[in-house]
Order: structure tokens, then sequence, then C-alpha cells
């Protein structure tokens, strides 16, 4: 996940997300506030919401791993 430690990383988080959806990708930022079951909790709970029932396939990354640009283009195709 990402780590916020003040005020300032948060509003600098919003910033980037803000800025990226204005470029048109679908990006968002989620936080639970009751963090039971960690990483686990969380895949389960954002697999569970509104924003993920319509997509066929969802890519999720740790925060510190960068996929190449092409990631999807060369893995979809392997779940069609």
């Amino acid at each position: 996940g990402y780590g916020i430690n003040k005020k300032n990383d948060y509003l600098s988080l919003i910033a980037t997300v803000s800025k990226w959806n204005q470029k048109g990708v679908n990006i968002l930022y989620r936080h639970r506030f009751i963090r039971t079951n960690h990483k686990a909790g969380n895949l389960k709970t954002a697999m569970a919401s509104d924003y993920v029932k319509d997509y066929e396939f969802v890519a999720i990354f740790d925060a510190d791993f960068q996929p190449n640009p092409d990631f999807l283009k060369q893995t979809i195709p392997y779940f069609k």
C-alpha cells in the first residue's frame, strides 16, 4: 500500500491521482480505516467494491513495483 505519514504526503498523493485522472487514466486512491487481515484484507475489500465489478480484468501491483508499459498488452491475451 501507500504509506502516508504526514498531511503533506496525503495532499501530494491526492494531487497525483487527480493529475492522472485529468489525463484519462482511471486511477483511484482508497483507504481502509479498519485494517484487519492486512494486505489480504485490502485486496478482498477492493475486489468487492462497485468500481471493480464492471471490469473483466483488474491488475493490482505493490506500490514499489513498476510494470513495463506494455504489461497489459502482453498479459491479457493469456486470459482470453
